[in-house]
């Protein structure tokens, strides 16, 4: 029977079900920082989130938007920072 082994590197989506959307590693911090999307249910919006990630794809710290804008510009301020 084959395994799963995650990747951060290689994921289109994260274990939690969200679809990455931008991924960076963050040297430093030794984190990933990811801008992912996900639907909350049938006929609800779609919601983006900024999380750190580790490289099993354990997401941590998210924030949470209802505009791809305003996660995105959070998600670039994030990579900055490393957190």
């Amino acid at each position: 029977m084959a395994t799963y082994t995650f990747h951060m590197a290689l994921a289109n989506t994260l274990p939690n079900g969200a679809e990455i959307l931008s991924r960076y590693f963050h040297p430093i911090q030794e984190r990933w920082i990811i801008l992912a999307w996900w639907e909350k249910g049938v006929g609800l919006p779609r919601e983006y989130i900024t999380w750190c990630s580790a490289d099993d794809g354990d997401a941590y710290l998210g924030h949470y938007f209802k505009e791809f804008q305003r996660a995105e510009d959070d998600y670039n301020k994030r990579c900055q920072r490393g957190y």
